[in-house]
């Protein structure tokens, strides 16, 4: 095949045409363009026949479309039987993949909805990688709408955590740990409902969660170690003027 007509291929399938639909275009085979996609680097060559870049991103489209609008799909009964949608200019793949290259898509990552109550739009969609994904569905298994943003912690105790926003520009609203599931779920309707936080009652202050715990004990790391840092610098300009 020329370098016109690969180009050409090359060209369709950035726009989002399918291999089939860029073969009868071209005139040539499936396993023509399939070639020629694994040879510039597109699509990888495996017996799991994974993709890459945007043909990768558009076979996700696909999929998210079809698990939550086809009822003969194996898994739409996890997805489109609970109410979980596509939004409308989503099902436009390549308004789909303009989003995803924008908003931190890479080739090891996976769609991820935020909320997983809600279903897929750009607010409440992340790309996060595989490991991420199954911790996830550990976490919000056997969840309700009761449970949204609450999370069971390894501690016994109860994390409410509330934000917006895609996985790169995500802001936190809240954030706080409680001593018993029913003290999360009155916290988190009254923020819901007044947008301020409850304060806690009996004088009782939320803990901080393990990553700001984990900042505070870096930080206080670095203040001991400037602290012994002066002070051996001053033992040294001591000795040097002495």
């Amino acid at each position: 095949m020329n370098t016109v007509t690969t180009q050409k291929l090359l060209s369709l399938n950035d726009d989002g045409m399918s291999r089939k639909d860029i073969a009868n275009t071209l005139n040539i085979s499936v396993a023509t363009v399939s070639y020629n996609l694994i040879k510039n680097g597109i699509r990888t060559n495996n017996r799991r026949g994974m993709f890459k870049g945007v043909e990768r991103v558009r076979d996700i489209g696909s999929a998210m479309i079809q698990r939550c609008e086809d009822v003969n799909f194996a898994g739409y009964k996890y997805y489109g039987a609970k109410g979980i949608t596509v939004c409308k200019e989503w099902h436009d793949l390549v308004v789909f993949k303009d989003w995803a290259l924008a908003n931190g898509y890479e080739d090891n990552l996976t769609i991820d909805r935020i909320d997983p109550t809600k279903g897929y739009y750009p607010d409440n969609c992340q790309w996060i990688t595989q490991h991420e994904q199954v911790l996830r569905q550990e976490r919000n298994s056997h969840r309700t709408l009761d449970d949204r943003y609450i999370y069971k912690m390894s501690t016994g105790k109860w994390q409410l955590f509330i934000s917006t926003g895609s996985r790169e520009n995500r802001v936190v609203k809240l954030s706080q740990v409680c001593l018993t599931k029913k003290e999360a779920i009155k916290h988190r309707d009254y923020f819901l409902a007044n947008g301020v936080p409850l304060e806690f009652d009996n004088g009782y202050t939320p803990e901080l969660s393990n990553s700001k715990k984990r900042m505070s004990r870096t930080r206080e790391r670095s203040r001991i170690r400037s602290r012994h840092q002066a002070k051996e610098l001053s033992l040294m300009v001591e000795k040097i003027l002495a």
